[in-house]
């Protein structure tokens, strides 16, 4: 863990802007078809909201003047009001998708701003742990016959460490 988290330190403070262009371009690659399209029908669902709210106004004018009966009226506002229901429902995730993105942003600036705060990182201590590391990940232990009568049988493990703020960017800063 000390040596995986001097890596990333040390990738962090040669050079920032590229450390972070690097773990936005991954978040990017990962969801910008999808962002794009959160952001498209999210314009589509508020415009569609702000028709129905027009329409309502309307058939309830039009309720009023006597020119659609009380029962066409609810049919109509009933109809209406799902399809409303229902895109200010979708607006609410694509809207949470989006600040998400956004998310991952000021995330990456909060883990470069801890970075700043430590000069180098010597010992694994409960406190720079805590500063650093959500949680890690250990697999489960493989074991390898020896491929000599007189050594020990290997182990293997694999380890993956989820930072604060970033998650797992093993993949990202190799």
């Amino acid at each position: 863990m000390l040596k995986d988290l001097q890596r990333v330190l040390k990738l962090a403070k040669t050079d920032e802007r590229q450390f972070a262009e690097k773990l936005n371009a991954a978040s990017r690659k990962e969801n910008e078809r999808e962002l794009q399209k959160a952001r498209s029908e999210l314009a589509k669902a508020k415009t569609r909201i702000g028709t129905l709210d027009r329409i309502i106004s309307k058939i309830y004018e039009d309720n009023v003047e006597g020119k659609i009966s009380d029962e066409r009226f609810a049919t109509m506002l009933a109809g209406y009001e799902a399809e409303q229901s229902d895109l200010k429902a979708k607006a609410v995730e694509w809207e949470a998708l989006l600040g998400k993105a956004t998310e991952q942003t000021t995330n990456i600036e909060s883990f470069l701003r801890l970075v700043r705060s430590y000069t180098e990182v010597e010992v694994l201590s409960a406190e720079v742990v805590h500063e650093f590391i959500e949680k890690v990940l250990v697999g489960e232990a493989e074991y390898t016959a020896p491929r000599f009568s007189h050594w020990a049988r290997g182990k293997t493990q694999e380890v993956r460490i989820i930072y604060n703020y970033l998650g797992d960017i093993s993949e990202i800063t190799e």
